[in-house]
């Protein structure tokens, strides 16, 4: 063999392109598998699709190891023309030339070629020619460039005289939303054999979309099919190519479902890969219970200090209470080591109070009722405010309460208010809204970021949420869709400073640096503090989460890198670059931050 394969390649290098038809002629004469096996490999040297012709001679006139060859060197050039050619070999009285032409299919099919492969997939038993013929047919459907349209071909033959469970398995690669509609209703409706069919189809879908589908399954309790279901779903979300914080409410979701220690700590550890404040925050509601402590503190541990690479991890009063903690709960043969990482952090962390939690999951503390606007308000003498601020707060039960550990909301009544009052921040919040649901976040007591369901396409909804919904000459709309189905979690980072807001919806940026305009008076800048409200809009609705962090004033605009080198310049002599807040009222001169005329 290996005398051949040198003589082969000694050929081409001596002749080059030249040695292509020797060498095939060399594949019709010489048939031992040897022979043929040099022969394919020095043409893979030197043969292109302009060759290829020169081929069909031996698929026609060679010997089953000749024409073996010969498809296996179609396949390798991958061109479509070629799928006509090699096709009817599929039906080959010669067993290792049959298993080449079928295997080749994938390699050479078009999306044309798909009623083509679904007719050999009809007439085929043997269960090897069955998964090669599938994947040819997901190949050609694949190049299909809407994904919605990919599986069309294949759900119309699901009309046919093929067995629906030959088909159904390819759906898991070619996808689309009709597609995972049919495959659980066949879930639903089918015979054991489908629904094994279906449910194995489910679990290898090609995206997370069938995580939805796997969750109904886990939530419906089937003796059969809960736990992989379970499973299944996890290995969804963790293939997925999602923002860290969608996949972190996508795990919260199937939690409730996790029935075991294991479950649950395999779910804190796919946690404790996603670096963020909701993450940490999360993870550490778990570090009391004994069965999921060690889970929780090295998933904790993970999220909050620095990444490889990296001298910047998480930092504030309440990131460093959850790693004291920490500490007394790691387990395992790494434990001290860890201990000692957990420690040596604490000492270096950056000093600052970080983000604190505006809602304590028990009651409605360090909230109270709406009284008017900010511009009523600031008219009111205030004995008349605490009056009405009194009238307010009673109210507030009839409407607002706090349920399983979030904010609810029952679909009447007015805004809900922080008592303290914000100037420049940084907020996360978790929200759920209802169908036709309508609702936002207030800053500084001024409307909104907003939140709706999408399909409300008579009020404009369609857009998404997260933009600020009454800006009149600033954009108002978001950047992109982000929202999750009406029903499912939600979550928001706003942050704002001055005039500016931005913000995140499921992770992804919907609004950019925009200026909130002054809803109560438009002639005016937004006011420079006020209180963040839950808007009441007439729908039920529901908030958790919710953790804010205050930026002074002329803050240092650093990266969490940054911060983490210790003492920096915060002015540099020339400009104001380094600095955020109220910049518009100072000014660099002469090496000096001073005031502006009129300030």
């Amino acid at each position: 063999m290996n005398v051949r394969k040198e003589a082969s390649e000694a050929i081409v290098k001596i002749s080059g392109k030249q040695a292509i038809n020797s060498l095939i002629n060399y594949m019709l004469v010489f048939s031992s598998t040897p022979d043929q096996e040099a022969a394919k490999s020095a043409l893979m040297t030197v043969m292109g699709s302009d060759y290829m012709t020169y081929l069909i001679p031996v698929l026609k006139e060679g010997t089953p190891a000749a024409r073996k060859s010969a498809i296996e060197l179609f396949a390798w050039n991958k061109d479509n023309k070629y799928f006509s050619a090699i096709l009817p070999y599929t039906s080959s009285d010669e067993e290792p030339v049959k298993a080449a032409a079928v295997k080749a299919l994938a390699n050479l099919a078009g999306s044309d070629d798909q009623g083509k492969l679904i007719e050999l997939l009809g007439i085929n038993e043997n269960p090897d020619y069955v998964a090669d013929i599938q994947e040819a047919l997901a190949v050609a459907a694949g190049k299909i460039s809407d994904p919605e349209k990919r599986s069309s071909t294949i759900l119309k033959a699901m009309n046919g005289k093929i067995q629906k469970q030959k088909l159904i398995p390819v759906l898991a690669k070619t996808g689309g939303r009709e597609a995972l509609a049919l495959v659980l209703k066949e879930f639903e409706n089918g015979n054991s054999e489908m629904r094994e069919v279906c449910f194995k189809t489910l679990t290898n879908w090609h995206d997370y979309s069938a995580s939805s589908a796997l969750f109904e399954i886990c939530a419906s309790k089937n003796k059969t099919f809960e736990g992989p279901a379970f499973e299944g779903y996890v290995r969804q979300i963790k293939s997925a190519t999602l923002p860290d914080e969608q996949k972190l409410l996508l795990y919260r979701k199937i939690m409730p479902y996790a029935l075991s220690p294991d479950r649950k700590a395999a779910i804190l550890t796919e946690i404790g890969n996603l670096k963020t404040c909701q993450s940490l925050y999360f993870v550490s509601n778990f570090l009391d219970d004994p069965t999921t402590s060690a889970a929780a503190a090295k998933a904790a541990m993970n999220i909050a200090l620095p990444s490889a690479n990296s001298k910047a991890g998480m930092y504030g009063d309440l990131v460093k209470e959850i790693l004291i903690k920490v500490t007394s709960k790691l387990k395992g043969q790494e434990s001290e080591y860890d201990k000692e990482m957990v420690n040596k952090y604490l000492t270096s962390m950056v000093s600052d109070e970080g983000f604190k939690s505006m809602f304590n999951g028990k009651d409605l503390t360090g909230w109270q009722g709406l009284v008017e606007n900010p511009v009523a308000r600031a008219k009111m003498k205030p004995a008349e405010l605490a009056k009405k601020q009194v009238e307010a707060d009673k109210k507030v039960s009839a409407n607002w309460s706090v349920k399983d550990g979030c904010i609810s909301f029952t679909g009447s009544g007015d805004n809900l208010c922080s008592i303290k009052e914000y100037g420049d921040f940084e907020m996360f919040v978790d929200w759920r809204i209802s169908k036709a649901g309508d609702s936002g976040i207030y800053l500084r007591g001024s409307p909104q970021v907003q939140i709706w369901d999408t399909s409300r396409v008579d009020a404009g909804a369609q857009v998404g949420s997260g933009g600020l919904y009454n800006n009149q000459k600033n954009p108002s709309k978001p950047l992109k869709v982000a929202d999750n189905p009406v029903g499912d979690w939600n979550t928001f980072r706003i942050v704002m400073v001055g005039e500016k807001v931005s913000v995140w919806l499921n992770g992804e940026l919907v609004v950019d640096n925009v200026t909130l305009e002054n809803y109560w008076d438009r002639n005016i800048p937004i006011f420079l503090k006020g209180a963040i409200e839950l808007q009441a809009h007439g729908t039920d609705l529901a908030f958790r989460d919710i953790y804010v962090r205050e930026i002074k004033e002329m803050e240092l605009n650093l990266t969490p890198e940054e911060k983490a080198e210790g003492f920096v310049t915060l002015f540099n002599g020339r400009n104001l670059d380094n600095l955020v807040g109220n910049k518009e009222s100072y000014v660099a001169e002469d090496g000096m931050i001073v005031v502006k005329p009129n300030n």
